[in-house]
């Protein structure tokens, strides 16, 4: 029995919506879903869509290059004279791929949990 990591939505013809439901055991007419420790077999013909919940790991990024652009901006700003700006500019750009990466890596662990 092979349970998919990722959560999706399903609705059916009869726009019933099953929500943060895995998918498991996907047969020519039916697929099993579990709902919790619960399952259920719904038939193929009656399912209208299956939605992946949204990833983590591109907000993990934006978060993670932010922060990296203001700790550079910041060490840019600390200098009064403004000779530093430029340094400071190009080490936020050199932290953000890192960290920008390491966050988002961070973010699809936690969703794929499910500890959001």
């Amino acid at each position: 029995m092979s349970v998919t990591s990722l959560y999706c939505t399903v609705t059916t013809n009869s726009f019933k919506v099953y929500k943060n439901v895995k998918l498991s055991e996907l047969s020519d007419s039916s697929v099993k879903i579990f709902i919790g420790s619960k399952s259920k077999e719904i038939p193929v013909r009656d399912i209208r869509s299956v939605k992946l919940n949204k990833s983590g790991f591109w907000k993990g990024a934006r978060y993670g290059a932010g922060g990296a652009m203001a700790i550079g901006l910041i060490i840019g700003l600390i200098d009064t004279t403004g000779e530093y700006l430029r340094d400071g500019i190009k080490i936020g750009l050199l932290l953000a791929i890192p960290l920008g990466i390491g966050t988002g890596i961070f973010y699809e662990i936690k969703i794929d949990k499910n500890l959001i």
